[in-house]
């Protein structure tokens, strides 16, 4: 039909067809490039996140093995305050608690575990951080406490680990 049509009223009818379709599909084609580029540069500066968030971990566990816990909980501070939804602030928190319950400030192995549970969106590392709170809580001679702490662990892998922390916390009341 539109081969019949003469030139004058084939660019009509593509004039008629660019009113009512053109402006829409234009606009569909830069909303999917713009939707399609800032989905990539999200991943890449997620990417760049997460990279520099490793990076800072590399430093911290290489200070803590060498013995310079300044060094070492400045770089775990770093990583709780500036990447607090990675696996990396997790771990260092874990660190963090480590060294102050070596330095018998339990209080503050306490407040890293609890920043665990209630930050960490692995279920696995918040029982660990119950388990490793209950131990500090039995050192402490709170044993009610880390039995009532004992008792919010779900995963079935830890009962040989709960089982004994369970008897080392009724032997001591």
């Amino acid at each position: 039909m539109v081969e019949n049509l003469s030139d004058k009223e084939q660019i009509e009818l593509l004039k008629k067809w660019w009113n009512d379709y053109g402006k829409s599909i234009l606009l569909a084609v830069f909303i999917g490039l713009g939707a399609g580029y800032g989905w990539r540069y999200y991943h890449a500066e997620k990417n760049q996140r997460l990279d520099s968030a490793s990076k800072v971990y590399w430093k911290m566990l290489d200070s803590d093995r060498a013995r310079l816990s300044k060094q070492a909980n400045a770089a775990a501070g770093t990583l709780v305050l500036k990447y607090p939804k990675t696996v990396y602030a997790t771990v260092a928190q874990f660190m963090l608690a480590k060294n102050a319950v070596q330095r018998q400030d339990y209080k503050e192995a306490i407040e890293c575990l609890d920043w665990v549970m209630k930050h960490s969106r692995d279920a696995l590392f918040q029982d660990m951080a119950r388990l490793r709170e209950a131990r500090v809580l039995i050192q402490e001679k709170k044993n009610k406490a880390a039995l009532a702490l004992l008792n919010d662990i779900h995963d079935n892998a830890f009962q040989p680990v709960l089982t004994r922390i369970r008897q080392d916390a009724k032997r001591n009341t």
